[in-house]
């Protein structure tokens, strides 16, 4: 296919000129990569979840290259997401992710917002994202210094990209309801939280730890008062024997 460059939109040229994410370009503060590594764990456990034995019913990750054709540019735009998800594609470990040859474009994307990233965030990756396919993409500005809040979002509302509000909930909570997730996103403090209309909030890493070691310690103690009861028990039949014993003399 040809495109006639003296009538392409602006946007086109910006994506032929765009340049790819690097390393260095999208690490940002400890409160940048905690929030990614929280949400990000939330999402991937609650995948598992709904996978069932079949595996993660999500590909969700983080900071991995998404690789974008942009005609008529000849090389691929290469971004890194700090977090994406892809509903119904294989969940294995990727160096990076192919939408030519793996699947469809991410429809949900989030980025962090940091002091090298948060102009491209809310610039030329939302022009960007939207015309590549995402459906909906939030920017996370954990202490909205950047932002001046907490989060701005964008979403594909049939043809058109728009701004993406925020709507109250029955519980007075006010959150970004995702159509492409059925989660429901809301800033707490410096994390980004998602809850599920029936499980409620979806634990973070450090709350999975936490759960994790408080089911631990339960079924330890289970076993140990089930250890106990057995000694109880083989010592009352061992008293009995030996009752029976002396009555027979």
């Amino acid at each position: 296919m040809s495109i006639d460059l003296r009538n392409a939109p602006p946007w086109l040229f910006a994506m032929i000129l765009a340049e790819d994410d690097t390393e260095e370009s999208v690490m940002g503060s400890d409160l940048h990569q905690a929030a990614i590594r929280e949400l990000y764990a939330a999402l991937a456990e609650y995948a598992e979840a709904l996978g069932g034995a079949q595996g993660p019913a999500w590909y969700v990750s983080s900071q991995v290259t998404v690789i974008i054709p942009v005609p008529p540019r000849e090389r691929p735009w290469q971004p890194k997401p700090d977090l994406f998800v892809v509903p119904g594609v294989a969940a294995h470990s990727r160096t990076s992710y192919d939408t030519r040859t793996e699947g469809p474009m991410p429809p949900f994307v989030l980025e962090v917002a940091s002091e090298s990233t948060w102009r491209n965030d809310v610039g030329e990756k939302a022009l960007f994202y939207s015309t590549a396919g995402v459906l909906e993409y939030l920017i996370f500005d954990p202490t909205t210094e950047w932002l001046g809040e907490p989060l701005r979002a964008w979403r594909r509302e049939g043809e058109r990209w728009e701004p993406w509000q925020p709507e109250p909930r029955a519980d007075g909570q006010v959150v970004w309801r995702s159509a492409v997730l059925g989660l429901d996103f809301r800033p707490e403090g410096l994390l980004l939280r998602a809850d599920h209309p029936e499980r409620g909030v979806l634990p973070t890493r450090r709350e999975l730890r936490v759960q994790l070691a408080a089911e631990l310690a339960a079924r330890l103690k289970a076993e140990e008062r089930a250890a106990n009861l057995e000694r109880q028990l083989h010592a009352a039949r061992s008293e009995k024997e030996r009752q029976r014993g002396d009555s027979s003399r």
